[in-house]
């Protein structure tokens, strides 16, 4: 027989923890699963007239710089390396700062020039902390004041 639930070391809350996996089953197996329950927005046709006006060869950019961790890096690092194997890919630089190690972010600013480059900040709580001391550390550097 097969047994499906949690473990866990300490099995000193046991109810609670058979209690939460009941929970999650629960929510599963109803087709509501917390917060993958989102709003749709459909904003492709949006960012489409954005790329297409925007203009980045003209303007001179030349690296797109990804400030965010997890799930809001990942995505775009998939489709980068999908991409990276065919003919659609262009020439841009992508740049991930994704996590506080010194080391890594020493060397994503090695070559970094701030009007060659096109910054995106992802954050799905909007406060993450990673990011926003990315975020922090970019203005800094590059001497720019938020109005």
């Amino acid at each position: 027989m097969i047994e499906s639930r949690l473990l866990f070391k300490d099995q000193t809350h046991e109810d609670d923890i058979n209690g939460l996996y009941d929970a999650i089953l629960q929510e599963s197996s109803g087709g509501n699963v917390g917060y993958y329950d989102l709003p749709e927005v459909n904003d492709v046709e949006n960012i489409k007239a954005f790329c297409t006006d925007y203009d980045f060869e003209k303007r001179g950019i030349k690296n797109i710089a990804i400030l965010g961790i997890g799930g809001s890096s990942l995505g775009t690092k998939a489709i980068d390396a999908l991409l990276e194997h065919g003919d659609n890919r262009n020439s841009m630089n992508l740049i991930y700062f994704e996590n506080v190690d010194p080391n890594e972010i020493v060397e994503n600013f090695k070559n970094l020039i701030f009007e060659e480059t096109f910054f995106i900040v992802i954050s799905k709580s909007g406060g993450t902390i990673e990011t926003t001391s990315h975020l922090k550390f970019i203005l800094k550097t590059f001497n720019i004041a938020l109005e």
